[in-house]
């Protein structure tokens, strides 16, 4: 497996990976990130999971996941695997000249239209290994001009949305948890809300996305009390947008996950 990693400008970081993957290259769950990112992925076949919904992908598509919107992917055998990932900070989205290439991160809910397919996917493809192969003073320009000129591509409405796979189970279950966070404290009380036992919750949770239901859960608080912050909100507020009964316990499994406290994180990465 070999990965370059290139740092440009606001931020902006881009990773090339490629090589042999393995199934336990996956193994992640479900988690989120305060930066957006976008995937040029060319070749090898991935399941992805976002917020509720499954995609399969085999090569040649392009992902896009923004701020604090939970996903985590997998695969089953071993492959040679080759893509881009672009990490873009929030803020990069929040100035004047910039706001216009957000459009296809923000503009549409939640864990929809994450994955499609572009016209112009191997021209994408094409522009990040000529930007790559840049070397000396210049190389940063060049990788930054690649970014923008991308952005500009898949904001334009020539693109394929990938159809969504069914898992009708695991959709309801996700579906709730999605629509009813704010309510929800305990995998028994999913399981009244949706009519399964709680040890077939947790089997379904952790055959298709490697988490206990519990911690799905606790992710999709602390991933909306992050918004919250972001968006200007107080830790009081941010701990009752999210749904903890408890702003201590907030606090505390806040840290926990992110290693810091809300209060230092928002000072950091609000927006208002």
């Amino acid at each position: 497996m070999k990965q370059n990693i290139y740092e440009t400008f606001d931020g902006i970081k881009i990773i090339h990976v490629s090589g042999e993957v393995t199934p336990d290259f996956w193994e992640e769950v479900p988690h989120s990130h305060d930066h957006n990112e976008i995937f040029v992925h060319l070749c090898g076949e991935l399941d992805i999971f976002v917020e509720k919904n499954l995609y399969h992908l085999s090569g040649g598509e392009i992902r896009i996941y923004r701020s604090n919107e939970l996903h985590c992917g997998k695969t089953d055998k071993k492959q040679y695997m080759e893509w881009y990932q672009i990490s873009i900070p929030y803020s990069f989205f929040k100035t004047p000249r910039n706001k216009d290439f957000g459009r296809i991160l923000f503009e549409r809910e939640a864990g929809k239209e994450n994955v499609f397919i572009s016209k112009r996917n191997h021209e994408l493809a094409e522009l990040l290994k000529e930007a790559e192969s840049k070397k000396g003073e210049y190389s940063r320009h060049y990788l930054y001009c690649a970014v923008l000129k991308l952005l500009c591509i898949i904001n334009e409405a020539d693109s394929t949305v990938l159809d969504v796979g069914e898992n009708p189970i695991l959709s309801k279950l996700t579906n709730a948890v999605n629509t009813n966070f704010r309510e929800l404290s305990s995998v028994e009380e999913l399981g009244h809300m949706t009519h399964y036992s709680t040890s077939y919750i947790n089997k379904v949770f952790k055959r298709h996305l490697n988490i206990t239901p519990h911690r799905f859960i606790i992710e999709k608080k602390l991933s909306e009390a992050k918004n919250a912050l972001m968006n200007g909100l107080d830790v009081s507020e941010a701990c009752d947008a999210a749904g903890f009964n408890d702003c201590a316990n907030f606090i505390t499994l806040f840290k926990k996950y992110f290693g810091t406290t809300p209060k230092k994180w928002a000072k950091l990465h609000s927006v208002k």
